[in-house]
């Protein structure tokens, strides 16, 4: 069963206040022992009563809740430096508007079977379970609303969207992870990316590492030394141009690195638009809330039937309304 793309979100119901009773900090001032810690965390240690959660701060400065040393800040990558001064302000119709949950409809899933469960995954949730929100994710939503019992076999990042297969038994975990691991299943996502890419074709080898690490991040850059570094092969291929804004991309990974196509498409110049996590600075001034890249299709050998099954998400409604913004 194959469906189109299907987002929504819902906004919490909460008793409208009486008033709309505007919260400011005086400026917290980061100390040396808060060095390094990225912004949303420091954020909420400094808030009382757990009002609200690392989303909830992530939305809130995405609308310009936030200033660090005067000037506004709405990247949530930032690491806080020593005697950074954090200003906070947000008020009860702020804070409505960014506490959102999201919830599970039966026309996202793509395919089900007694073995599989396939669903076109929103941007902005996590797959599983993260420090940053334990019970909003996919994985434990599917199993609270479909009620069944499910594995995770393998993961999309939080802000990309698309086809995300689920086992509902341990024998077929470990199949599929076999599949994975003897690359026997052939990934295809969709990017638009920075620039214009003036070649039909290409492939990037440029190996990854691990670059820097903390609580609930990783970020990896490309290498050419073989030294404590994986190896990666993305391939590409250009399918539309906007002007000379940006490229409409479909991507194939060979590999299956941690955020393998956001670091190898930074590393040749033409990071994937809305990642702000690898690049702070976009040719093509485009506003979205989570980046532009979308897992558009698995293709595999069925574990019990043998047969070829093609995982089709449709293309996606978010990236539409960017297009149509590029071709203005």
């Amino acid at each position: 069963m194959f469906s189109s793309i299907l987002f929504r979100i819902v906004k919490l119901n909460k008793k409208k206040p009486s008033k709309n009773q505007t919260r400011k900090n005086p400026g917290w001032v980061v100390s040396k022992a808060e060095v390094g810690l990225k912004l949303p965390t420091f954020i909420k240690s400094k808030l009382v009563n757990d009002e609200l959660s690392l989303r909830n701060i992530k939305s809130l400065m995405e609308k310009g809740a936030c200033q660090v040393n005067g000037k506004t800040e709405k990247f949530a990558s930032r690491s806080l430096k020593d005697e950074d001064v954090v200003l906070f302000t947000f008020d009860n119709d702020l804070v409505k508007s960014a506490t959102v949950k999201f919830e599970i409809f039966k026309d996202q899933i793509i395919f089900e079977d007694e073995f599989l469960l396939v669903y076109d995954k929103p941007a902005g949730i996590s797959c599983g379970k993260t420090n940053a929100d334990p019970k909003n994710n996919l994985h434990q939503l599917l199993e609270e609303n479909l009620k069944l019992s499910l594995e995770m076999v393998h993961r999309l990042d939080k802000d990309t969207s698309g086809v995300i297969i689920f086992s509902k038994s341990a024998d077929i975990t470990h199949h599929l992870l076999e599949l994975f691991k003897k690359r026997e299943i052939t990934k295809t996502y969709l990017a638009i990316v920075d620039g214009v890419i003036d070649i039909e074709e290409g492939m990037i080898s440029d190996r990854l590492f691990l670059k820097s690490k903390g609580p609930g991040f990783e970020k990896w850059a490309t290498t050419k030394k073989p030294k404590n570094s994986k190896s990666a092969i993305t391939r590409y291929f250009v399918k539309d141009h906007f002007k000379n804004k940006a490229s409409l991309l479909e991507v194939k990974p060979e590999t299956g690195r941690t955020h393998q196509i956001r670091v190898h498409l930074n590393s040749i110049g033409h990071s994937i638009l809305g990642d702000h996590f690898y690049e702070t600075s976009f040719k093509t001034n485009i506003t979205t809330a989570h980046h532009l890249l979308h897992a558009s299709a698995l293709e595999l050998i069925h574990p019990l039937t043998n047969k070829k099954i093609i995982l089709v998400s449709s293309f996606p409604k978010r990236f539409k309304k960017v297009i149509l913004n590029l071709k203005k």
